[in-house]
């Protein structure tokens, strides 16, 4: 609450804000249609800031109900590593039970400061 008479401004309360430095976003599940889809690239349209990443990583299923034991993984594969620069070709995790339906998560760190947005992504396959 803020008061302000003729003696001044006399403030009676502050709120404080606090800001996560990292954060995830995990997307929706998304059907390709085709048991064996051949996925291509993941891309990315983001605005970059200084001292903040942005990074991805996929999982594959031959269900939606089988992303959720599903691995994410990143450029390699493995789930040690990520999509860190947009146009990267996809690999898909060698223990996937399929390749039907897959998901993003994008991981976005900040310094507390500066925060990117990602504006778009783009799961490029082939059915």
């Amino acid at each position: 609450t803020i008061i302000v008479n003729n003696k001044g401004l006399v403030i009676n309360g502050t709120t404080v804000i606090e800001t996560a430095n990292l954060g995830d976003y995990v997307s929706a599940s998304f059907d390709t249609g085709s048991s064996d889809p051949r996925y291509n690239y993941l891309k990315w349209e983001s605005a970059t800031v200084a001292g903040a990443t942005v990074k991805l990583q996929i999982r594959t299923s031959d269900s939606e109900a089988g992303l959720a034991d599903a691995s994410w993984v990143g450029s390699d594969g493995t789930n040690t590593t990520y999509y860190e620069n947009s146009g990267m070709q996809i690999v898909t995790s060698p223990s996937a039970t399929g390749t039907r339906y897959i998901q993003f998560k994008i991981q976005i760190m900040s310094d507390g400061v500066n925060t990117p947005l990602v504006e778009s992504v783009t799961i490029n396959y082939n059915p």
